[in-house]
């Protein structure tokens, strides 16, 4: 009776390749009958074909009457496996394999293809701990295990929290592969995250951003990576790059990118970004953005700009806040009848978020403009809102102590 060798079975079924032509057995290895051969070999004709129940009832025909012999028992569990496992059935095809290796009838080189495949099954149904301690029989008969596979142990090792042993079979991973893959590199960025290990993590991070370089995400977490250390100035430089890099193109992260600029002091570079950024259309003229922009060049003690960008504001979304914000630019100049102006068409429209300082600030434009019962007036409605109450009563009793000294006096102007 013809033999094959089993390690070639196990690898074609392992594999999934249709076992079509025999081969001599190799000189150390075990061999099956012809007979179980050709039988294995109809059954993954029929797994090709897609005839997935045919196969598994021939494997339920086979098994009885190879269960006296070890080695053809343990290639039937394996087809089981493969079976079940490209039926995504993987609790069975778990079962199958660890019951295949129970037998020990396989070849080491067949036990570590099997380890290995049911590490991949096992993480597969998220049994974390059960394919680290697949993993780990398998490294016992590896002298030097693959990439891959310390890539498979170090994913396992941060779902169980043993952190250090993730980095040691990711790191090892990485360094070994001709061309390691990116999935590695994040999963390693992972474990540093979870254990805390910022300075790693941003070391690994500039890594990636050499090998990929137009990844945005990268960049970001870099620049939070900096910020979460406290280091302000280094995670704005990593967004001002990843702009100039042309990466950050998208409207929120040119105003994440702004808004940093802002928070670190860059005040002026805030605007020159947000100004270029609304007038290519790269973020949208709203309201908001419009405010932002304004408190970009207030903040850069840039009174003339932001007036400037207040009025273009207007011209494309004329918002209460924004005409307040006008008012209060106007205020700055002592450009007191403008400012009546500009405070009457904030409080007029229903949106205004801060009806308080609007009187009272109408009510500061008319005093400097002479007009105390004007003034009087705004002073007494700024005071029915709890923001302005305490300056509002403020300036009437500053009015009323004007009113009493100009009456024994020349005219003259009073500042508060």
């Amino acid at each position: 009776m013809k033999r094959v060798s089993v390690a070639l079975v196990v690898f074609l079924a392992l594999s999934g390749v249709p076992m079509t032509t025999p081969v001599a057995a190799q000189r150390d290895a075990q061999a099956i009958s012809e007979r179980t051969y050709q039988q294995l070999n109809r059954v993954h004709a029929l797994m090709q074909k897609g005839r997935y129940e045919d196969a598994l009832a021939g494997l339920d025909r086979l098994r009885p009457r190879v269960g006296h012999r070890r080695d053809e028992l343990a290639l039937v569990l394996q087809s089981y496996a493969h079976l079940y496992a490209t039926r995504e059935k993987y609790p069975q095809a778990i079962a199958a394999l660890t019951e295949c290796l129970a037998l020990e009838a396989l070849p080491d080189s067949a036990t570590m293809r099997t380890l290995y495949l049911l590490a991949q099954l096992q993480m597969a149904v998220a049994d974390y701990p059960a394919a680290v301690t697949t993993l780990e029989r398998l490294f016992g008969l590896q002298r030097n295990p693959a990439p891959a596979a310390r890539a498979l142990a170090g994913t396992a090792y941060a779902q169980v929290k043993r952190y250090p042993e993730a980095v040691e079979q990711l790191s090892a991973a990485i360094q070994q592969a001709d061309r390691p893959q990116e999935n590695w590199y994040r999963q390693l960025l992972a474990v540093h995250y979870q254990s805390r290990q910022y300075t790693a993590a941003a070391e690994l991070l500039q890594r990636m951003i050499l090998l990929f370089p137009g990844r945005k995400d990268y960049w970001l977490q870099l620049s939070g990576v900096y910020a979460e250390t406290g280091s302000q100035t280094q995670s704005v430089a990593v967004l001002e790059l990843a702009y100039l890099q042309g990466v950050l193109t998208e409207e929120r992260d040119l105003l994440n990118l702004a808004q940093h600029y802002l928070y670190t002091g860059l005040a002026h570079k805030a605007g020159q970004l947000l100004e270029r950024s609304l007038r290519d259309g790269a973020v949208t003229a709203t309201q908001e953005n419009w405010a932002l922009l304004v408190d970009a060049w207030l903040h850069a003690r840039e009174t003339d700009r932001a007036l400037g960008a207040v009025e273009r504001a207007l011209e494309s979304a004329a918002h209460a806040d924004l005409h307040l914000k006008h008012a209060q630019l106007l205020a700055d100049k002592e450009d007191w009848s403008e400012v009546v102006r500009a405070t009457e068409l904030a409080l007029a429209g229903d949106a205004l978020t801060r009806r308080g300082t609007a009187h009272l600030l109408a009510g500061i434009a008319h005093f400097h403009l002479q007009h105390p019962r004007e003034a009087r007036s705004c002073f007494e409605r700024a005071r029915e809102f709890d923001r302005s109450r305490h300056q509002a009563e403020q300036w009437l009793q500053h009015l009323a102590t004007s009113q009493l000294y100009a009456g024994s006096h020349s005219p003259q102007r009073l500042s508060p």
